[in-house]
């Protein structure tokens, strides 16, 4: 081969490395940095959020409260609770609060505010037993005026806490008769009212019932009278009629009572009297009050 066709095949050569070398430069060159922007983040705060539907006890017909419920937990000593509010909003948003407000003869004893826990709105407050309590739950909106919804109405146990604390038994006489040698019931109303709050596992019955005939004290004759259960939760009554116990010796100074006692599961004995008589001029009179 002559020298001008090797000089001219070396410089094609040459031509060649160097647009290889151009390419590799190309396909090693850093890529272009990009500028990226942090995401927003999406929090509680500021998305609108749906709690369960249908999960609380009490359900409102308008405004952004939806649904609601009160529950307590009774202290040891049998002698006040804590109450706690669950509420949950229509959709949460920024902005929103809620409050309990709980007022004894129109003052306010407690104000609390809620806390937030993705679902639910929740405040607590420690009450001592005590009768007219009312509750109110007042919600905040993101924007607009507080709205107040009333609480009491649904939960008399809360409102009448002191009483529903306590078992108790009423007896009450309204017509009798004393004939034949026979003191003679001839129309009342006998009751028992369990615990409507208690402690967390316990459980209080009722157990039996007695009418109790006394003289001067001293009993004279008992009878067991059934109470089937009531309307109210824990609550077991009947009318009484033509119930007789055999009348005794009576002087002027001489008094007779007639008592309900009631024994519970628990072995407590609850007592009510129904009246008190007495003889005056050869008649037996029931005493005033």
């Amino acid at each position: 081969m002559s020298n001008k066709k090797k000089s001219a095949l070396i410089a094609r050569v040459l031509a060649l490395c160097l647009a290889a070398s151009a390419l590799a430069g190309c396909s090693n060159k850093p890529a272009q940095s990009q500028v990226t922007t942090a995401p927003t983040e999406i929090t509680q705060a500021t998305q609108p959020t749906q709690p369960p539907a249908g999960s609380l006890a009490h359900v409102e017909a308008e405004g952004s409260l939806q649904a609601w419920e009160l529950s307590a937990q009774v202290w040891s000593s049998s002698n006040g609770a804590t109450v706690t509010l669950t509420a949950q909003p229509r959709a949460y948003e920024n902005g929103q609060g809620a409050s309990l407000v709980v007022r004894l003869e129109g003052k306010e004893v407690e104000n609390v505010s809620c806390n937030w826990d993705g679902n639910y709105f929740t405040a607590s407050v420690d009450l001592e037993a005590a009768d007219g309590y009312e509750y109110e739950c007042v919600f905040f909106p993101a924007q607009g005026a507080g709205e107040h919804y009333t609480l009491s109405d649904a939960y008399d146990s809360l409102v009448y806490m002191k009483r529903s604390l306590d078992a108790y038994c009423n007896l009450y006489i309204s017509d009798f008769k004393d004939a034949d040698g026979k003191f003679t019931v001839t129309a009342g109303w006998a009751s028992v009212q369990l615990p409507q709050l208690t402690t967390a596992g316990t459980t209080i019955g009722f157990q039996k019932a007695q009418l109790v005939f006394t003289l001067n004290g001293e009993t004279i004759e008992t009878q067991d009278i059934d109470l089937p259960k009531g309307e109210g939760e824990g609550s077991y009554e009947s009318s009484l009629s033509n119930i007789s116990f055999t009348m005794p010796q009576m002087d002027d100074d001489y008094q007779l009572d007639l008592s309900l006692v009631v024994t519970l599961t628990n072995g407590e004995e609850l007592t009510a009297n129904g009246g008190s008589w007495f003889y005056n001029n050869n008649e037996l009179k029931m005493a005033a009050g």
